[in-house]
C-alpha cells in the first residue's frame, strides 16, 4: 500500500507543468475595436484573450499583461482618427486584467496604433491615447509581446474608416519597407514578438499579416517580404489565419507556452534513428534550431549520448557548426565518443548561456524518433584500440602473428579504471531521467549517507541524508532546466550522476 501511494504521488508530480525560471515578459492583448467587428466577433475576442491570460499569468508569476482596444472613434471626440484606449498599466493581477470592455470604434489602423503604443512605452502622453491609463511602464530587458486581434486589410478605405494594418501616410505599394516602418522599429529595438489571429480570407492581406507576425510558430504560407524584416522574411511565422477569434484548446496551449518562453532559450533537433548496421556509416550528422534572449551570449553547446539503461552521459566532442542564425549543426565521427559501451541511446543536447548576470541552461531531445533511442552502439562498431567495458578472454593469434600479440594485463586506454567507475555507478540510479526534476536516486549497496544536487556551478541545490533506505526522492521542480550533479556521499566512498531536468 506504501509503495502504491509513492507511486501515484510520483505520478501526480511528474504531471506538474514547470514553472519558467526567467525574468517574465511583458505582453499587450492588442483588440480591434473598428467597424467590421460585431459584438459577437468582440465577444470571441474577450474569452481567447482571457483563457491566454490565465495561462500567461499561470506559467510565470513575473509576466505581465495589459488590454489595449484600437479604432478611430471615441465619444465625445471628433475627427475620426487612429486612437488606442489603455485599460490598465501592466499587472499580474488576474482579477484586474480581465477587467474591460470594447471602448472604440470604425477604422482600422494597426500600424498607426503600434505607434501610440510606443509613445505610452516611452511616457508620451500622446492626445490620440484617450484612455485614463496615458502609459505602459514596461521593463527594457525584458521580451515584449504584442498579441492581435484583428479582420484588418492591409491597406484600403480612408483615414476615417479605413483598414489599414501597415501604414496609411503616404500609401505604400507591395513589399515596401516604409509599409511596415512601426513594426520594424518595434522589433529591433523594443525586443518586441507579435503574434496575430487574423479572420481574413484575402490572400495578399494575410500575406502582410503574417510578416507581422515574428518568427516562430506552426504558420508556413507565403508572407509579403521586405528588404527591412527582423526577421529577414523567414518562415515559420506566429500567425492564425481563422474563420473566427475562438481559439481552440491548442491554440491556447500552444500560444500561452511560446508566450511562457519569449524570455528563455529554446532548443530542439530531429534525427533519423539508426541501428547497428547504420550507424557504421560516419559522419553522423544532427541538425537544429535554437534561440536565446536579446543581450545573451552562448557560454557552452554540447552533445552528449544518455545510455537509456544505466542513465550515464557520456559526452562527445563533436564539431559544431551555425551553418545559418539560429540553426545549428553537430558533425559526429567515431572518433569524436568518448568510450560508451554497446547499447541503446539517446541524444541529449545542452546549450548554456548567459543573461542578466547569470548562466542559464536548457537541454534538447530528438522529436523525431518514434522509437525509444536514436543511436544504437553495437559491439561490432567498437575497434580493438578502442575497447571500452568488454575485453575478449581468448584471441585467436596465428603463429606467424607472434610479434602482434596483444598483452591483456597492460591498461594503456585506461579500461580497469573505466570499468570500475562504471560498477560503482551502478550502485546509484537515478529515476526518471531526464525528469521534470523530481526524480528517485535508488541505492543499491548503499545504506546511509547523503544525497546531494549540485547546479553546474557547482552550488549545493539539495542535500538530504539517508539511513537504511533504499530510496531518496528528490524535488528540484522549482529549479531551472538544465544538467545537474546527483552526488551520494557514504563512508569514504562517493558516487555521482548526471541527471537532466527538463
Amino acid at each position: 500500500m506504501k509503495n502504491t501511494f509513492k507511486l501515484i504521488l510520483f505520478s501526480i508530480l511528474l504531471s506538474w507543468k514547470p514553472l519558467y525560471s526567467q525574468s517574465g515578459s511583458d505582453i499587450i492583448f492588442c483588440l480591434d475595436n473598428s467597424g467590421s467587428i460585431s459584438d459577437v466577433a468582440f465577444n470571441q475576442m474577450t474569452v481567447s484573450t482571457m483563457k491566454l491570460m490565465e495561462q500567461v499569468l499561470k506559467c510565470n508569476r513575473d509576466n505581465r499583461v495589459s488590454v489595449v482596444h484600437y479604432g478611430t472613434d471615441y465619444p465625445g471626440m471628433t475627427p475620426s482618427v487612429p486612437r488606442i484606449y489603455i485599460e490598465s498599466n501592466f499587472t499580474n493581477d488576474l482579477a484586474t486584467a480581465q477587467t474591460f470592455s470594447r471602448r472604440l470604434g470604425n477604422g482600422d489602423h494597426f500600424h498607426d496604433a503600434v505607434s501610440l503604443i510606443g509613445a505610452a512605452l516611452d511616457h508620451y502622453p500622446h492626445a490620440d491615447i484617450v484612455s485614463p491609463q496615458k502609459t505602459l511602464d514596461t521593463r527594457r530587458p525584458r521580451p515584449l509581446v504584442i498579441v492581435l486581434f484583428s479582420d484588418a486589410e492591409r491597406a484600403n478605405g480612408s483615414l476615417s474608416n479605413g483598414s489599414y494594418l501597415v501604414n496609411f501616410n503616404p500609401p505604400n505599394g507591395l513589399h515596401e519597407d516604409n509599409a511596415f516602418a512601426a513594426f520594424t522599429k518595434f522589433k529591433m529595438d523594443r525586443n518586441a514578438k507579435f503574434i496575430v489571429v487574423h479572420v481574413n480570407t484575402d490572400q495578399t492581406y494575410k500575406e502582410a499579416a503574417a510578416n507581422i507576425a515574428s518568427r516562430g510558430g506552426s504558420y508556413t504560407g507565403a508572407i509579403e517580404q521586405y528588404n527591412d524584416d527582423p526577421d529577414q522574411n523567414q518562415l515559420p511565422r506566429f500567425y492564425l489565419n481563422k474563420t473566427n477569434f475562438t481559439l481552440t484548446n491548442t491554440e491556447i496551449t500552444e500560444l500561452s507556452g511560446a508566450i511562457c518562453k519569449m524570455n528563455t532559450g529554446s532548443l530542439e533537433f530531429t534525427y533519423q534513428t539508426r541501428s547497428c548496421k547504420e550507424v557504421t556509416s560516419f559522419p553522423l550528422h544532427v541538425n537544429g534550431n535554437y534561440t536565446i534572449p536579446m543581450g545573451a551570449s552562448i557560454v557552452n553547446f554540447e552533445i552528449s549520448l544518455l545510455d537509456i539503461a544505466t542513465s550515464a552521459l557520456y559526452p562527445t566532442s563533436a564539431t559544431l557548426n551555425f551553418p545559418n542564425p539560429n540553426e545549428f549543426e553537430f558533425i559526429i565521427n567515431q572518433s569524436d565518443l568518448t568510450n560508451p559501451p554497446s547499447g541503446q541511446y539517446k541524444f541529449i543536447i545542452e546549450m548554456v548561456y548567459s543573461f542578466a548576470g547569470n548562466n542559464e541552461g536548457i537541454h534538447a531531445e530528438n522529436s523525431l524518433s518514434y522509437l525509444p533511442y536514436d543511436f544504437m552502439y553495437c559491439q561490432e562498431n567498437l575497434q580493438i584500440d578502442n575497447l571500452p567495458v568488454s575485453i575478449p578472454t581468448k584471441i585467436k593469434i596465428k603463429p606467424t602473428d607472434k610479434d602482434y600479440r596483444i598483452d591483456l594485463n597492460a591498461d594503456p586506454n585506461n579500461t580497469k579504471s573505466m570499468l570500475k567507475e562504471k560498477i560503482q555507478q551502478k550502485n546509484i540510479q537515478v529515476s526518471p531521467n531526464p525528469s521534470n526534476g523530481v526524480f528517485v536516486v535508488s541505492l543499491d549497496k548503499v545504506r546511509s549517507g547523503s544525497v546531494q544536487v549540485n547546479d553546474i556551478n557547482g552550488k549545493i541545490v539539495f542535500e538530504k541524508s539517508f539511513s537504511n533506505e533504499k530510496e531518496v526522492a528528490v524535488n528540484i521542480h522549482s529549479l531551472p532546466s538544465n544538467t545537474y550533479i546527483v552526488k551520494v556521499s557514504s563512508g569514504n566512498e562517493i558516487f555521482t550522476q548526471k541527471v537532466i531536468k527538463r
